[in-house]
């Protein structure tokens, strides 16, 4: 009776806390401006970064509920999107994509918010997808930064993925200028928002621009706000981008190096110095040498183990075919004469397998063998 009673309260506590959401809701729905408005969008954005999981059931019911308006519905929607985008979480975005189309479709925001989990996705046949989306909203979307950004960041993705050639080719080059330009004007619109300033740096990486793509995303870590709930995300793929261009500017760097010391005609090995090359090739070769033979030793252990169960079931199945029909001492003479052919078998399968030949085990295993097999000659004479 008290459980029943601790839940019937909970559900109360729980319905009003929603209801307080919903009121809230309402109350600052006029302030976010259009639809397709950038404004609208951030908020959205800035409510599901700091909204908690138990509050965001609350507006998956405002999505439905028919007492609110169609403006408040759709904010609700792109809460609730946005908060599981920013968890990660596609499989339940592509769900609330599928649910809601017919009701919202008609949407800009709808659009632009499906073709970033087609981005996400990576897949050659998600980013055109998402491609053909944004291309037919672009044009009428130039004072939107965020939707200008999410165009942005395809092209550059899709010039990753060399999904438009060698970036050599004109549609690469053609993406390259575009998404340049667009950013230009992304950050000139809202110079505090670190995500362009990152994707500006995957620019720059794909344009060889090392020292430029470091400062831009070195900016962007810093301009992050670290009491968002996703800011472990972001920082995780900030970090793996930082990565990427130090790796790149290290390759960059021994290149240059590379192209000094071959260039450099007045450069000569001197006798120590060859060598020393020499001794370097020398130790490089057998330490592959070591290594091949370590992967032959180990493959070879591998073909004695499977040689040794296979003799094993052939004992086993053998033992059951012999001892049908025949005394004690006569059945165990014949398993004693099978197990010392096994053994003798063994000791030639380890003398072949291996690449340096173990003389000293096969030797004990045909001794042993040997012995196994006078020994069950002598047991009892052999009738068979």
């Amino acid at each position: 009776m008290a459980s029943f009673i601790n839940q019937w309260e909970k559900g109360f506590q729980l319905m009003d806390q929603n209801k307080k959401i919903i009121e809230d809701l309402e109350k600052n729905i006029s302030q976010t401006g259009s639809l397709e408005s950038r404004a609208f969008e951030k908020s959205c954005t800035e409510k599901a970064t700091t909204t908690s999981i138990e509050d965001i059931h609350a507006y998956r019911e405002a999505i439905n509920e028919k007492k609110l308006n169609y403006k408040t519905q759709f904010y609700s929607y792109c809460v609730v999107f946005t908060y599981e985008r920013r968890r990660k979480n596609s499989r339940e975005c592509h769900a609330l994509y599928e649910q809601y189309k017919e009701k919202f479709s008609k949407e800009i925001l709808f659009s632009h918010m499906y073709a970033i989990i087609l981005k996400e996705d990576q897949l050659a046949s998600s980013l055109e997808k998402a491609h053909a989306i944004l291309s037919g909203i672009i044009a009428q979307s130039r004072e939107n930064a965020g939707i200008m950004h999410n165009y942005c960041e395809l092209q550059i993705l899709r010039c990753e993925k060399k999904l438009l050639g060698s970036a050599t080719s004109e549609p690469f080059i053609s993406a390259l200028i575009e998404a340049g330009d667009l950013l230009d004007d992304c950050i000139e619109k809202e110079p505090d928002y670190a995500k362009f300033y990152a994707t500006k740096s995957r620019l720059l990486m794909l344009e060889n621009r090392i020292e430029g793509a470091e400062r831009l995303l070195k900016k962007a870590i810093t301009l992050e706000n670290p009491e968002r709930n996703d800011y472990p995300i972001r920082i995780n793929d900030y970090s793996m981008h930082l990565q990427r261009i130090t790796t790149l500017r290290y390759m960059h760097e021994f290149e240059e190096k590379r192209t000094i010391f071959a260039n450099n005609l007045e450069y000569r090995l001197t006798e120590n110095e060859k060598e020393a090359e020499r001794r370097l090739d020398a130790a490089l070769s057998r330490k592959i040498e070591e290594m091949q033979g370590h992967i032959d030793d180990t493959k070879n252990s591998n073909i004695e183990f499977l040689g040794f169960f296979a003799a094993i079931i052939t004992f086993t199945l053998g033992s059951f075919q012999l001892v049908g029909g025949k005394s004690f001492l006569e059945s165990a003479q014949l398993i004693f004469i099978l197990v010392s052919g096994l053994i003798i078998a063994f000791s030639g399968l380890t003398l072949l397998v291996h690449r340096r030949p173990q003389i000293h085990k096969s030797l004990f295993l045909f001794l042993l063998g040997a012995a196994v097999f006078f020994f069950s000659i002598k047991l009892v004479p052999l009738t068979l």
